[in-house]
Order: C-alpha cells, then structure tokens, then sequence
C-alpha cells in the first residue's frame, strides 16, 4: 500500500480513511510524495466541526471529512486551505470569500464556453 501512496498523494485520505492509521502518520510517512506533486488544487472550506484529528468542512455546501492534526489551534468557523484532504492553512475570512467568489466566476465562464 505505501508504494501506491508514494506515487500518488492525491489517494492519500481515501486511503486513511480505509486504513486504522492516523493522518498524522500518513502524511509524514508521504511528506516527500506530496512535496513533488507537479501540481493540485488547495481549496478554502469552512469547519463545521471539529472531532480529534477531524473536522467536517463545508465546501460551498458540499461536507467533507478533512484532517486537521497540522493545525491544532484550528476552531469550528474558521476557514483553512485544504490540500488532498489535509488542512495546511489557516486563511482569513475575507481571503476565503474572493478566492470563493473566483471559483464561482471561473464555474460560470466554463459554463458559457460549453454553450
């Protein structure tokens, strides 16, 4: 399993979540695979909640389990950068809601090319 997570980082959480593994452990033990990723998106999320290593964070009305064991001074209704299902960042509100309101204006435009 560990050669798989190597070569792909982005199946990191799916694979933690199947697994009695923190995420903690995960991501340290794939630190140098998720380093050398040519390239993904972080995304702003709002958390809701807040269990352990876990918060559930609100994407834009879509909830997901995210692992937050890098932030541990994190708090429900903050907004943090998420990263293959790890929050890396703190971000403050007013950065999430333009990065938010960019997602929206690029969601529109690629709608009107599709036309």
């Amino acid at each position: 399993m560990s050669s798989v997570l190597r070569r792909t980082p982005c199946t990191l959480i799916e694979a933690a979540d199947h697994v009695d593994v923190s995420c903690h452990k995960v991501l340290k033990q794939n630190h140098e695979a998720l380093t050398r990723t040519a390239m993904c998106l972080a995304v702003p999320g709002l958390i809701l909640s807040i269990d352990g290593d876990y918060a559930s964070v609100d994407f834009g009305g879509v909830k997901k389990r995210v692992c937050v064991s890098l932030l541990p001074d994190i708090e429900e209704g903050e907004y943090v950068i998420v990263h293959t299902g790890y929050a890396i960042e703190k971000l403050k509100p007013e950065e999430a809601k333009k990065t938010l309101a960019l997602f929206e204006e690029m969601a529109e435009l690629a709608s009107g090319m599709e036309r």
